[in-house]
């Protein structure tokens, strides 16, 4: 049954941060913040483990990813990085998952590209990150 309901609340955040972000290419604070605060509710009522090494690996990467990309990739894709290390039990999961997230928001680019349809096209990248993350669930 815990399954379940984590399962649930990440499904149903994971489809409306996504479509708002497809649509307006824009995550809002007040979605990740309830995303994150009912996320840590949830799992300590199904007595789940977060793993706050993990959490402070998140926000250092995302930190160094601000600097590096900077306007590549927009802060709420970074802090949507964070909330989502809450899901994650360990760092090596949390890297795995950030990797599959690259890698899936790559092909997608390479297949606008293909198709010639992509010209300086901005990209919804929570979709990615949240469809990554499903092995953190």
């Amino acid at each position: 049954m815990p399954r379940i309901i984590c399962f649930l609340l990440y499904l149903f955040f994971g489809l409306t941060i996504s479509l708002y972000d497809i649509k307006h290419h824009k995550i809002r604070n007040h979605a990740l913040l309830k995303f994150s605060s009912i996320s840590v509710l949830v799992f300590f009522s199904v007595n789940r483990s977060m793993n706050f090494l993990v959490i402070a690996i998140a926000v250092i990467v995302s930190l160094l990813m601000a600097l590096i990309f900077k306007g590549m990739i927009g802060s709420g894709d970074l802090k949507l990085l964070i909330a989502l290390a809450i899901w994650c039990s360990d760092t090596h999961q949390w890297m795995q998952c950030l990797a599959i997230a690259w890698i899936l928001g790559g092909l997608f680019s390479a297949l606008l590209l293909l198709a010639k349809s992509a010209s300086k096209q901005r990209i919804a990248f929570a979709p990615f990150i949240f469809a990554a993350f499903v092995a953190a669930i």
